[in-house]
C-alpha cells in the first residue's frame, strides 16, 4: 500500500502520504534474501552434478511462483494502456514489440528500455542477482555465508553511498548495468546475513521482559521506517537498511512477544494479496487520468486509482489460482497433440 500510494504522483502529479515510499522496496530485496537463504538451508544434501541444473532449477521455481500473475498483470496493464492511448493496431504492435522484454523478465539486463508495468523491475532484477548467487552459496557456504556476502553487501552499499547517495532510482545506467540490480544484489546479502542472525537469535531463551523490549525495538524499527517514507528526503536510506535489518530479524526469529497475533487467516490473505496488488496498480496512475473526468478532483482519483487497483488484484489472483489448477491438464494435452511419445508427468 505504501508504494500503491507513492505511485500516486503519476496520477494526481503528488504523492498521497508517501512522497518517499519507494523506499519500500528495500524491504522487498532483504525479505527476498531472508528467504532465498532460508530455501538453501534447508538443502542437507550436496550440490547435484550439474550445479547449473540445480540454479536453473531453483530460479525457475522463484519466477514460477508469480509468473502467472506477472503474465496477467502485464495482459491488463497492457489492455488499459492500448484503451487509455487510443492505440491503433501498429500502434499496438509496436507497444508490444517494446515491452516484450519485461514479459519475459530480461529487461534488468539492459534490453529494451520502455515498460507497460515497471514494477516488474524488482522482480527481473531479484532473480538476474539469484542466479548469481544461489550457484556460489551452494557450492562456497560457509566462505558465502561468513565472508562474501556481508562483505559484498557492505562494498556495495559503499559504492552506491560514492556515487549516488541514496537508494533509489533503480532505472540509472551506471554504464554497465542498471543501478537497481547492484542495489537487489546488495540487499539480497543483507537479506541472507539476516537470516543467520535470525537463526542464532532463535536459539536464545529470551525471558519474558526481554521479548517485551525486543518487541518495542521491532516496532520502534518498523514505525521509524514508515515515518521515514513519509518523508521525501533520501539522505539516510543507508541508515534505514540498518532499521529494515533489524524489523526482519527481529520479526522471522519469533522471539517477541507479540508474535502469535500474526497466526491467522487475515494475515495469510493479505501476505497472498501482496503480490497481485504490487503488481495491478502503477498501471493505473499511469493512464487512469486518460480515462477518467477531466474535471474529476485529486481526492476523486485517488479513490478511482485504489479500487480499480485492488479490483484488478483480485481478479489476477483469482484467475491464476484457476490458472495453475489447470496447468497440469494443459500440459498433457499439449504433449498429446505435438509429442509422438508424451513423456510422462
Amino acid at each position: 500500500m505504501i508504494i500503491l500510494l507513492r505511485h500516486s504522483e503519476y496520477l494526481t502529479g503528488k504523492a498521497f502520504i508517501f512522497t518517499g515510499g519507494s523506499f519500500a522496496v528495500e524491504f522487498f530485496f532483504i525479505v527476498s534474501g531472508y528467504l532465498m537463504m532460508n530455501s538453501l538451508h534447508r538443502k542437507t544434501d550436496p550440490p547435484i552434478p550439474s550445479l547449473a541444473e540445480e540454479t536453473v532449477r531453483f530460479v525457475r521455481k522463484k519466477a514460477g511462483a508469480i509468473y502467472p500473475e506477472i503474465v496477467l498483470s502485464f495482459v491488463i496493464g497492457f489492455s488499459v494502456k492500448c484503451v487509455a492511448a487510443s492505440l491503433s493496431p501498429r500502434q499496438i504492435l509496436d507497444l508490444f514489440s517494446d515491452n516484450f522484454f519485461e514479459l519475459i523478465l530480461v529487461q534488468r539486463t539492459g534490453i529494451g528500455a520502455n515498460s507497460v508495468n515497471s514494477v516488474v523491475w524488482y522482480i527481473q532484477s531479484m532473480l538476474l542477482c539469484m542466479i548469481v548467487l544461489y550457484p556460489l552459496i551452494r557450492k562456497y557456504p560457509e566462505m558465502m555465508k561468513r565472508i562474501v556476502i556481508p562483505l559484498g553487501a557492505l562494498l556495495l552499499l559503499g559504492w552506491l553511498s560514492q556515487n549516488y547517495g541514496d537508494l533509489r532510482g533503480p532505472g540509472v545506467w551506471t554504464g554497465y548495468t542498471y543501478k537497481g540490480n547492484l542495489r537487489a544484489m546488495a540487499e539480497l546479502c543483507l537479506g541472507a546475513t539476516c537470516f543467520f542472525a535470525a537463526d542464532r537469535i532463535r536459539q536464545i531463551r529470551f525471558s519474558r521482559l526481554a521479548r517485551i523490549l525486543l518487541c518495542a525495538v521491532k516496532w520502534a524499527s518498523w514505525i521509524s521506517l514508515i515515518l521515514y517514507m513519509i518523508d521525501g528526503r533520501t539522505a539516510y536510506d543507508f541508515f534505514g537498511c540498518v532499521l529494515f535489518c533489524v524489523a526482519i530479524t527481529l520479526s522471522f526469529s519469533r522471539v517477541c512477544i507479540d508474535e502469535g497475533i500474526y497466526q491467522n487467516s487475515v494475515v495469510l490473505f493479505l501476505g497472498k494479496f501482496s503480490v497481485p496488488l504490487y503488481l495491478n496498480h502503477v498501471y493505473f496512475a499511469w493512464n487512469l487520468n486518460a480515462l477518467l473526468p477531466q474535471d474529476m478532483n485529486d481526492g476523486a482519483k485517488l479513490c478511482c486509482y485504489i479500487v480499480c487497483s485492488v479490483a484488478a488484484s483480485l481478479l489476477v489472483m483469482f484467475l491464476a489460482k484457476r490458472l495453475r489448477s489447470s496447468l497440469p491438464k494443459l500440459k498433457i494435452r499439449m504433449q498429446r497433440l505435438f509429442l509422438t511419445r508424451p513423456a510422462e508427468v
